[in-house]
């Protein structure tokens, strides 16, 4: 089905990639704006592939503003990056008691003693 959609010339777009490993590329700005090359438009809810040293990356299109769609022919993109999907919060290393060593020599001297 084709839809017809009037477009603005504002270019503003909130993406999700779906792996971490994209925003830990070297420069994932520089290569999502020569991979949009390859698009004329972007709609809110869309997800775009981008290849980049033949891996394949999925992104979605969270929001466009100010419409739900926008035009890219011939103008830069403000792009910004929303957590990935695959993102999991490092773990927290446990708590070391501070005082156990000394607890340990306590233990072992009043052991000792008797």
């Amino acid at each position: 089905m084709v839809e017809i959609a009037l477009l603005s010339n504002r270019k503003y777009m909130k993406l999700q990639p779906h792996l971490t490993i994209f925003i830990q590329l070297s420069n994932p700005k520089a290569i999502l704006k020569k991979n949009l090359r390859n698009f004329s438009c972007l709609s809110t809810g869309d997800t775009i592939m981008i290849n980049h040293i033949d891996e394949m990356f999925f992104i979605n299109i969270l929001e466009t503003k100010p419409g739900p769609a926008i035009c890219l022919i011939g103008t830069d993109c403000d792009a910004e990056f929303s957590t990935p999907l695959d993102y999991k919060e490092p773990e927290k290393p446990a708590k070391v008691e501070q005082n156990a060593p000394a607890e340990v020599q306590k233990k072992e001297i009043e052991t000792a003693s008797v």
